[in-house]
């Protein structure tokens, strides 16, 4: 294979690689914030978008240049366990690896698409600087007083001797949760196998050393334990029967299945089976079952400095009351209830000049439903404390208050922080449930993956502007609800993924 065809190759299968920034140009000059913060405006919530532009992403850059010898990532986050014995293993885990220890540490992730398996349609590995896994290796050598070293085979990939594609940066990691985020952004391969007409040596040895790191991520396979798995099981049906509580929360199935002495309770043993479709509705006529439990829908989408997680930039707040939806058709795909979502930007006064773009592209100024408001950082909580209080009278008793935001796991440590409850006094949750619609989307597309905000509002149908704004994040996440449970029949696919 001559040069230009190997160039060709290169570009043609991993078309991701355009796009990388090589350094060749020189940067432009960073927009100031010299009008920030102006004085606090506080308007009601806006139900309709602003005028919308496209949005360009900067290109992330890693901390440590490559030096083109990777990793595999999971590989690597199994090392004591898989390659290591005794009190040895002992101490290296528990002095680096478990609690999340490993996750905590900052990585620079890279991916490359692998060629498709056993009818996958979707398979790539993540890989680390090996520049980065010495570091660790030193760290614990220099701990422990040993000379570990890690294994030859299959633990590292060196690129630099070949002239196919080459990993693609991803962005930086540190904890399990970007990890898993970052990974949701890999985009789909563009070709979905690698094909060349006359495969020479050096291409047979390069497919087998992705292989190789394929094998070394998946690891050995344990025995699962009874208990274990029926726990997994559990899990996976808890996530089942609470995607059919929400479409009952929204009319779109009915509550039949509510024990008559007890109504308004939850029918958690009388749940339908969890592939029970459910019945066609008019998207031109209201929905014909009741809002069970008569909810009120609240999404949250918090951002921080990508730099110092503690700093909390920005928080948006998007409501759905359910009784504003009564009589109102839903319209495509939701369209008619999702105007309907009262929206706000909150913006924290004392970190206003901190803007994103490492890591991901911020856009604070962008938000595309109402005008943002100033909050001064000791009267954040309060502020979205008042945002969680139903609008309607105290006659009507405490209302159904239901979270969403796309991976809750992150905001609800983030309300916390802010002193805003999760519980209520004597220790009754604060939401009756809590809407992920990241897991949810997983589930209901029978995916292993975790996939971006973006991209679930691109599988239901659904515009996105200027997204990792706080407040068009928390919107996008509602709408993006929405959609899935509008599209979603009520049976779960087989996995698919890699």
């Amino acid at each position: 294979m001559d040069q230009l065809s190997r160039l060709k190759f290169l570009f043609e299968h991993d078309g991701h690689l355009l796009q990388l920034n090589t350094g060749l140009r020189k940067p432009l000059p960073a927009a100031d914030n010299e009008d920030e913060p102006p004085s606090p405006v506080l308007p009601e919530m806006s139900t309709h978008p602003a005028p919308t532009v496209l949005d360009e992403s900067p290109v992330a850059t890693p901390s440590i240049p490559s030096d083109g010898i990777f990793c595999p990532l999971l590989a690597l986050s199994k090392y004591p366990y898989k390659f290591l014995q005794g009190e040895t293993r002992d101490k290296v885990a528990n002095r680096f690896f478990e609690r999340g220890l490993f996750w905590k540490r900052q990585w620079d992730l890279y991916y490359i698409h692998l060629r498709p398996q056993n009818q996958q349609t979707v398979r790539h590995l993540l890989l680390v600087p090996a520049t980065q896994a010495r570091h660790l290796l030193h760290e614990i050598n220099n701990s422990l007083g040993s000379a570990l070293a890690f294994p030859t085979q299959n633990f590292v990939l060196d690129f630099t001797t070949h002239a196919f594609p080459f990993p693609v940066f991803l962005g930086q990691s540190t904890s399990r949760e970007d990890k898993e985020q970052l990974e949701g952004n890999i985009p789909a391969s563009l070709v979905p196998e690698h094909k060349v007409s006359a495969p020479d040596d050096e291409y047979l040895a390069y497919a087998a050393m992705l292989e190789s790191g394929w094998e070394a991520a998946k690891g050995k396979r344990t025995k699962v334990s009874k208990e274990r798995m029926a726990r997994r099981v559990q899990k996976e049906r808890d996530r089942i029967v609470c995607l059919q509580r929400l479409q009952r929360y929204i009319g779109l199935r009915g509550d039949s299945i509510v024990p008559k002495d007890s109504p308004g309770g939850d029918p958690v043993e009388n749940q339908e089976p969890p592939d029970t479709k459910r019945e066609a509705v008019d998207e031109n006529q209201p929905t014909p079952h009741p809002f069970w439990k008569d909810p009120i829908f609240i999404s949250i989408d918090i951002e921080c400095n990508e730099r110092c997680h503690s700093q909390v930039t920005e928080v948006g707040i998007s409501v759905l009351d359910t009784r504003d939806l009564v009589g109102v058709p839903p319209g495509e795909n939701c369209s008619y209830w999702r105007r309907l979502i009262k929206s706000r930007h909150l913006r924290v006064r004392e970190h206003g000049h901190i803007v994103n773009h490492d890591f991901v592209p911020g856009c604070p100024k962008d938000f595309q439903f109402g005008s943002s408001e100033w909050v001064d950082l000791d009267r954040l909580g309060d502020r979205v404390r008042a945002c969680f209080q139903a609008p309607s009278g105290a006659e009507d008793g405490e209302r159904t208050l239901i979270l969403v935001a796309h991976s809750t796991g992150m905001e609800e440590t983030y309300l916390r922080k802010l002193g805003v409850p999760v519980l209520r006094e004597g220790g009754k949750p604060f939401f009756a449930d809590v809407v992920d619609t990241a897991e949810f989307f997983k589930v209901i597309q029978g995916e292993t993956a975790t996939r971006s905000l973006g991209a679930v509002l691109l599988e239901v149908g659904i515009e996105g502007w200027y997204l990792h704004n706080g407040g068009n994040d928390a919107r996008y996440a509602m709408e993006a609800m929405l959609g899935m449970m509008w599209r979603w029949d009520g049976v779960i696919p087989t996995k698919t993924g890699g």
